[in-house]
């Protein structure tokens, strides 16, 4: 029934954007103030697991579901310095992500189950509302303020070739990786971004509950510096975090104070080639999957090909459980292939693995995603 209704809305998303290819399709602008960015997305995914089993308890072997999405930007710029900016996003459906039997999502993004009282907060729909103050400190600087509804991963663990779900890599190590380093997302807060020619400077609180700590709060910082090689621009990275809240019940009993530190690292070799590398390590006060992250892969232009707009990815990572799971490592591997079919819609092919190697002696729980995404954006 789920895999039936999935096949529902993927095929609303692709009529949509069939539709798309007779009529120019661009933001849509209110003037010199107002501009509304819009997009459909369709996502299935079919996994099949190994030694794998659901929260209840029962054995999976087979499993097909998707989700679609539809988001809404609005970006109000009241003055050359002064911006209004709000994201929503409308879901239908989870994807593999309820599925459960692997501790990784196959699915970074936000879906139905996450749209709705986000992080607890009665609020539905709206990820981020935030207003921001660009000054003008000097001739070769830029400093700006963001205050609102913010999500900490636009400003902490960047990444130019691993950093959004809805076009790159979907899991969660090659993604924005808020469930493995502990970044928050779409909860009040305040952004600090300074930045030079080569350099950058970022700083981040938030007032942050997620499904380990209520009530927290957190503070993350970065600093960047961009340069050039002989093979092309790159950009390396510093990033650091700390936490403090009230372990949720039924996760534990206290308080507990998170701290991590890590880097970020994207490279271009040559016209059509990149590679990325992250390496995060964090303290295990509270009961979190993992402690310990270190990823890389490489992404290929369709240039190679003769298609300029498409996009290989291919990405492995090692995730280190931390001393409060069963889980000992896990391996986990990724790769896409994104074919550009006009400039507003493009098509992804996808394949996942996972292996949790565990204390188990009922063997380690693996699976392999495969999966498909459509992106209709106007």
């Amino acid at each position: 029934m789920a895999g039936s209704r999935c096949w529902h809305v993927l095929i609303f998303v692709a009529t949509i954007g069939g539709m798309s290819l007779s009529f120019p399709v661009s933001s849509f602008e209110l003037g010199d103030i107002v501009t509304v960015d819009a997009a459909l997305r369709g996502i299935i995914q079919h996994g099949r697991y190994n030694n794998a089993t659901n929260e209840k308890g029962e054995k999976l072997d087979r499993e097909t579901d998707g989700a679609a999405i539809g988001d809404l930007e609005i970006d109000i710029a009241a003055t050359p310095r002064d911006t209004f900016w709000t994201r929503l996003r409308f879901a239908k459906g989870n994807a593999l992500n309820n599925i459960g039997g692997i501790a990784l999502s196959p699915y970074n993004g936000p879906l139905e189950d996450d749209v709705k009282n986000i992080n607890d907060s009665g609020r539905n729909y709206i990820l981020e509302a935030w207003y921001r103050h660009t000054f003008a400190p000097g001739a070769n600087t830029g400093l700006a303020l963001t205050g609102g509804i913010i999500d900490s991963t636009n400003y902490i663990d960047e990444n130019r070739y691993a950093n959004d779900e809805d076009s790159q890599f979907m899991m969660p190590p090659f993604a924005t990786p808020d469930n493995t380093i502990g970044a928050p997302s779409y909860d009040p807060g305040v952004a600090l971004e300074l930045h030079g020619n080569q350099w950058s400077l970022n700083g981040v609180y938030m007032r942050t509950s997620n499904d380990i700590l209520e009530d927290a709060d957190y503070f993350g910082t970065q600093a960047g510096y961009h340069y050039t090689i002989a093979r092309g621009p790159g950009n390396f990275r510093v990033l650091a975090s700390t936490s403090n809240g009230q372990v949720k019940k039924e996760k534990g009993e206290g308080d507990a104070t998170m701290y991590g530190l890590g880097v970020s690292i994207d490279q271009e070799l040559g016209e059509g080639w990149g590679i990325f590398f992250r390496a995060f390590a964090q303290n295990d006060e509270a009961p979190i999957v993992y402690d310990r992250d270190l990823s890389g892969g490489i992404s290929i232009s369709g240039l190679q090909w003769g298609r300029p707009d498409d996009v290989l990815g291919i990405a492995y990572a090692h995730l280190i459980g931390s001393s409060r799971q069963d889980i000992d490592y896990t391996n986990a591997a990724e790769a896409y292939l994104k074919f550009q079919l006009i400039r507003s819609v493009d098509f992804t092919i996808d394949v996942q693995y996972e292996k949790d190697h565990t204390d188990s002696d009922k063997g380690d729980p693996q699976a392999w995603i495969f999966g498909g995404r459509l992106n209709f954006e106007f």
